[in-house]
């Protein structure tokens, strides 16, 4: 298949600058159970590709379906980029390469067979909704998708890669006096279907801290001292750092990339940042991005001075630095966006009692239920401890942290000695492309000085 997309292509040598052709086939199965209720399964097959042409820095785009289409799609793109031509021709330069990556798994998902996973996902409803009391809502799921990727382009790189994501997740929805409360459990990964084993007790756990969040006070609104647990502290990596770091933000945004400038300070020492697609069984490995650059490990941060961003391709050429393979699309009905692979604050030199010790009054903020990143973030925690002169003490809900990214940064003090990567089960949106398939990471983080909203 890779010769017939490189023949195509170049029959259109001389017409364009560059031309790319991605195409994929793909296998997804999606489960959801309500209250140990089937929903109606989500099973099926669908392939395609993606045809870009760049011409004096114009570009032109194609879907097709059929690769019959390909050589008016690839017409079509050229046409489309001749007309939008109004600079020069702007890629930033990448080595040519050749190769062929087959599935590579541990306990592969695909040779599980479909009536065994709902199977899981029922045991795991049952427990909970065995619990009773003000538990009302168990919500079950779990997907997999397994995909073979093509990528050719008219510089002479020839791919194709074999991969599956799959994940669950089970969330747990308790009722009282119309109040509610939710918490959820989830774990997925790029080459491990066992992921999925050994929930049991940690969805035990859920229904009584679901039922306790219901009748918990709401946490009073103030500025604290916050310690984030690994999966909060990995959301605002993510979410509030990460996207600020995606190098097509910084070009739209001109304040902002004055702004983030190679080598200024923005974090204590105790702070480093990185991105990387090498993480092996993460859903955010990959071995080649789709332009065909290699993924790797991208310091952004590092012991608090700015070192890097997230790129592709073009827009490493207009801020004239290196891609970094992170150029990714949802799939084949999208182009590729600068998107992060797995994202995570890396390790410090202190114990989570190291940071409790001088707190007089504070708040441990566990988990994230979501919110806005940016340079203004706002997050809400799935729950939160008040820590009382060193020592975790009552639970609180409705804990929103909020502030500017930039002075949560430098306020960043106590980083932890111990990195936990989290799985995401939803997966990260941007430009309309949801869900891409993302981890974060993180130890326990202690944050001076933060904005909580609650009561």
């Amino acid at each position: 298949m890779k010769n017939y997309f490189h023949q195509r292509i170049k029959e259109f040598a001389g017409k364009a600058d560059f031309i790319d052709v991605r195409y994929e086939i793909r296998n997804k199965k999606h489960i959801q159970l309500v209250n140990n209720q089937m929903e109606t399964p989500a099973v099926g097959a669908m392939s395609g590709g993606f045809v870009r042409a760049l011409y004096k820095g114009g570009w032109g785009y194609a879907t097709f379906n059929d690769r019959s289409q390909l050589a008016d799609m690839l017409e079509q793109a050229v046409k489309q980029a001749r007309l939008a031509a109004s600079k020069t021709f702007r890629l930033a330069p990448v080595k040519a390469v050749e190769a062929d990556i087959g599935l590579q798994t541990i306990h592969n998902p695909l040779d599980v067979p479909f009536a065994d996973k709902v199977g899981i996902l029922r045991d795991y409803s049952e427990i909970a909704l065995a619990h009773g009391g003000t538990v009302k809502q168990v919500r079950a799921a779990y997907t997999d998708d397994e995909t073979t990727k093509y990528y050719v382009n008219s510089e002479g790189t020839a791919l194709s890669q074999k991969g599956v994501d799959c994940y669950f997740s089970v969330a747990v929805t308790a009722r009282k006096d119309g109040q509610s409360q939710f918490l959820h459990v989830s774990n997925g990964s790029s080459n491990d279907f066992h992921m999925i084993y050994g929930f049991e007790d940690k969805i035990r756990d859920i229904c009584k801290e679901v039922e306790q969040l219901l009748i918990a006070p709401k946490v009073k609104s103030g500025t604290y001292t916050v310690i984030a647990d690994p999966n909060l502290g990995g959301v605002f990596a993510h979410e509030s750092f990460g996207h600020t770091m995606e190098a097509d933000k910084l070009i739209s945004q001109p304040r902002l990339r004055d702004t983030l400038k190679i080598g200024r300070v923005f974090g204590s020492k105790e702070l480093t940042i990185y991105d990387s697609g090498r993480e092996t069984g993460s859903r955010g490995f990959y071995h080649y991005d789709d332009e065909g650059v290699p993924s790797r490990k991208t310091y952004l941060l590092k012991d608090g001075v700015l070192v890097g961003r997230l790129h592709t391709r073009e827009t490493a050429a207009i801020l004239g630095e290196e891609p970094t393979g992170n150029a990714r699309a949802v799939d084949f009905s999208y182009p590729p966006l600068v998107r992060m692979s797995c994202t995570c604050i890396d390790t410090g030199r202190y114990s989570l009692e190291d940071m409790l010790a001088d707190i007089d009054l504070g708040i441990l903020a566990i988990d994230s239920h979501g919110g806005t990143g940016g340079e203004m973030f706002s997050f809400s925690a799935s729950k939160g401890y008040m820590i009382r002169k060193g020592k975790i003490q009552e639970l609180v809900r409705d804990v929103k942290l909020s502030g500017n990214l930039f002075a949560t940064l430098k306020n960043i003090d106590m980083v932890g000695k111990d990195l936990v990567v989290h799985e995401s089960s939803g997966g990260c949106g941007k430009g309309g492309q949801f869900p891409l398939p993302v981890a974060t990471g993180a130890p326990y983080m202690r944050m001076r000085d933060v904005s909580v909203g609650g009561e």
